[in-house]
């Protein structure tokens, strides 16, 4: 994919960190996006981690690059290198407010640590304790 023009983000850290917890199929030097799985569950792993202030600093930034994203021209493309990752913006735009949901989703989940749930990259987990 070749924009005439292209945003190259560079993740902020907090939401950086969060984004960790759901790096659990791989990681994004190998495998790029696949490496990620983004159910809510892992925000609610982040969350047992470090706590709801520095979660809702992750969505902060979050929500800051999608304000960057979404003033883009239409014809400008979004490169993360730290994500392994290369989008239109209208792409870019629809796969953060996706992590967005995700985060907020973990929260209403409330904290969990990893080992009080079933990763959803093991399917016989639930059947194993």
């Amino acid at each position: 994919m070749h924009h005439s023009k292209t945003l190259y983000l560079t993740l902020p850290s907090c939401f950086r960190q969060v984004l960790a917890y759901f790096e659990v199929n791989c990681v994004t030097a190998c495998c790029g996006l696949d490496a990620y799985d983004f159910d809510p569950i892992y925000a609610s792993h982040a969350l047992a981690a470090n706590g709801s202030a520095f979660v809702e600093s992750a969505r902060d930034e979050l929500a800051s690059l999608i304000v960057q994203i979404r003033g883009l021209p239409e014809d400008w493309g979004v490169q993360s290198g730290e994500m392994n990752a290369v989008w239109s913006k209208n792409e870019a735009l629809a796969f953060f407010e996706m992590i967005e949901r995700d985060i907020r989703q973990g929260l209403e989940i409330g904290a969990v640590a990893p080992e009080d749930s079933y990763p959803r990259n093991d399917p016989l987990q639930r059947f194993k304790r």
